[in-house]
């Protein structure tokens, strides 16, 4: 027999239709269904909204981890950071045309407070002038000129996200009556973004000194002695 059957009846004369039992059974039991349905759904949005707000956090947290780290570099590093490099020869041959190697004695001086790997930067400064020097042989007896090249600076320090470099020297030709003949200073500043931590550091150093040799070449490039 067919669970949703209606059955005929009579009431007060006419005729209507109730239900079977097996009908209203039925019918309870998809309401329960539906109610299992409805629970399950409150359960699931409610799980997903709190997996969401813990994802949500996590990643809050992480951001928030990552911000203190960067303030907390920039703060120790702005502070404290300096660093010395002994820069590469550079690759440009300069030519002194007007000072013959027989005719100067070349003398560099490290004049900074702190002076790391002091030695290897005078003789890479006096290598670079000894190669630029003329070669013209000069006849008959002369007295020598003292060309003398003084580090007043050479250093990297960082300052707001950037390593910045900053090379200095000072540049005296005295003649051979120990009369000043010239009194130069050759400068080179250069910026670079943080981008490889230290490896930036010694390339902005180097992009200094190279700028600060450029510029003792070409105050010196001036200046003739074979005469």
């Amino acid at each position: 027999m067919n669970g949703n059957r209606q059955v005929p009846t009579s009431l007060n004369g006419e005729e209507t239709y109730v239900m079977s039992y097996s009908t209203e059974k039925e019918l309870g039991k998809l309401s329960g269904m539906s109610a299992l349905v409805i629970d399950y759904e409150i359960h699931r949005t409610t799980a997903y909204k709190s997996k969401y707000n813990i994802e949500r956090q996590h990643m809050k947290n992480i951001f928030s981890i990552i911000v203190s780290l960067s303030i907390f570099t920039m703060v120790f590093a702005g502070c404290a950071q300096t660093k010395q490099y002994t820069p590469q020869p550079i690759g440009t041959q300069y030519d002194l045309s007007g000072i013959p190697a027989d005719l100067v004695r070349v003398q560099v001086n490290d004049l900074r407070a702190e002076r790391e790997n002091a030695e290897q930067l005078i003789q890479g400064i006096k290598g670079q002038i000894l190669s630029a020097l003329s070669t013209e042989q000069i006849t008959g007896t002369r007295s020598l000129y003292s060309l003398k090249i003084d580090i007043i600076e050479h250093r990297s320090f960082f300052t707001l996200g950037n390593w910045n470099a900053s090379t200095k020297f000072r540049i005296k030709l005295i003649d051979p009556e120990n009369n000043m003949v010239g009194n130069w200073t050759a400068e080179g500043q250069a910026q670079r973004s943080n981008l490889w931590g230290y490896k930036t550091a010694k390339a902005v150093s180097q992009d200094a000194y190279n700028i600060a040799v450029a510029d003792m070449m070409s105050t010196l490039s001036a200046v003739s002695l074979a005469r």
